[in-house]
């Protein structure tokens, strides 16, 4: 995705230290920046669940990745709405989120 931004940048014209510019260069940027903003909740989960459930959790984990490649696609293609074509990442996390709280409960109850 970084990747992607660069040639972004380049190809639209937009220099260092600037996060803005045309719509399709923003569309990029928004995609990459989406995925950052949410990696953190999702690298944690992935970390709790896999105390769990490790094979459960790594599929999971995959899934939320494919979904977010697709998310950045879509976003990155100058259509945003096309971005919604990634939304299956969040089955990723809600399993993880599933998990996490059924290990915890077996926890509590132990």
């Amino acid at each position: 995705m970084g990747v992607r931004v660069g040639k972004a940048r380049k190809a639209h014209g937009v220099t260092y230290p600037a996060m803005s510019g045309p719509d399709a260069f923003n569309c990029v940027v928004r995609g990459h920046l989406n995925t950052l903003e949410n990696q953190p909740a999702a690298l944690t989960l992935l970390l709790l669940a896999a105390l769990f459930k490790p094979c459960g959790s790594a599929m999971a984990g995959a899934v939320w990745v494919v979904g977010r490649v697709v998310y950045f696609l879509g976003y990155s293609s100058g259509r945003p709405a096309a971005r919604a074509k990634g939304a299956f990442n969040h089955f990723g996390q809600l399993a993880q989120m599933w998990i996490v709280v059924a290990g915890a409960v077996k926890l509590l109850r132990a």
